[in-house]
């Protein structure tokens, strides 16, 4: 099971003539669309996970406290719709969106549309995560749009 996330993207990256990622210390893979959108990608067993950062919490704990609410809602709504999660971070005060994949059950056409869909579900976050409001939640129309090569 070990290693389809690097024949994954080798093939990936050959298919955009491009050099595939390097591997860190850890094992995650980073890929940067538009210049960005970071997207981590470690294997873990049969699985293959896709992972961002998105953003801070506010300091203060009652607005945090009202920024989860509000993400969490809105996290319940898409739930039967989208298969990325949104988490707060074990060690941090970060919010972080992720999506586990089956490598078994993946071809490369998969794994290109599940990074394509995860993608645009980190701008979707990133969109509603405004650091200007007192809330990190931005309220707005949902649009899809096709971000990656």
């Amino acid at each position: 099971m070990a290693g389809e996330l690097e024949n994954f993207l080798e093939l990936w990256a050959s298919r955009r003539q491009l050099a595939p990622p390097r591997r860190d210390d850890e094992g995650k893979h980073f890929l940067v669309f538009d210049g960005e959108y970071e997207v981590a990608l470690s294997q873990a067993g049969p699985s293959i996970i896709l992972e961002t950062q998105l953003a801070e919490l506010p300091g203060r704990r009652d607005e945090a406290e009202e920024a989860l609410k509000r993400l969490l809602r809105l996290q319940l709504a898409k739930a039967r719709s989208e298969r990325e999660v949104l988490s707060l971070a074990p060690d941090r005060d970060q919010l972080v969106l992720f999506r586990i994949l089956r490598s078994e059950r993946l071809n490369l056409l998969g794994f290109d549309a599940a990074l394509g869909e995860f993608v645009n579900a980190t701008a979707f976050w990133l969109e509603r995560l405004a650091p200007s409001d007192k809330s990190p939640v931005r309220a707005g129309p949902v649009t899809e749009r096709i971000l990656y090569p």
